[in-house]
């Protein structure tokens, strides 16, 4: 895949169980080999990461993802949330590692209050769901709120 792949990350509202993560990672597999985009075949990959993100990557130097394939993408992860019961659109929510290196999730409108408790500080890794191509992924995934989009909300 090259640096400049498409990424596409959708995150659970709620860890998925071992159980979920393996079924998951075998649609995904399923699904990024037979993605295609006016009936030429995406060079594409999927991944659960961390037991709560999906990624989907699509190298457009081979063929470009169009409207049309991107909402099949759309329409399959909501399949996805429909199955399992699990919100995987909710932009409003927020990852990031705790002191003890573990993922929790906060709302949007937490985030000043868990700031002024000292539940985060500008340095807490955030999880930037927000990237574009694949080198955005491999260098600004994980990122301290301070270097983050979401910075601006505190």
């Amino acid at each position: 895949m090259s640096e400049s792949s498409r990424v596409w990350i959708y995150q659970a509202d709620k860890e998925l169980s071992p159980h979920q993560c393996m079924e998951i990672k075998t649609l995904l597999r399923d699904f990024v080999t037979n993605w295609s985009a006016h009936n030429k075949q995406l060079m594409a990959y999927g991944d659960v990461f961390h037991n709560r993100f999906i990624v989907l990557m699509a190298d457009e130097t081979h063929a470009g993802a169009s409207g049309c394939s991107i909402d099949k993408a759309t329409h399959f992860i909501e399949n996805l949330g429909s199955h399992y019961e699990i919100d995987f659109f909710d932009r409003k929510l927020l990852s990031y590692y705790n002191n003890l290196k573990q993922i929790e999730i906060i709302s949007l409108e937490q985030l000043s209050q868990f700031l002024s408790e000292g539940r985060i500080h500008l340095e807490t890794l955030f999880f930037n769901t927000l990237v574009k191509t694949k080198k955005e992924w491999e260098e600004n995934w994980i990122i301290p709120l301070n270097q983050s989009w979401i910075q601006r909300f505190v």
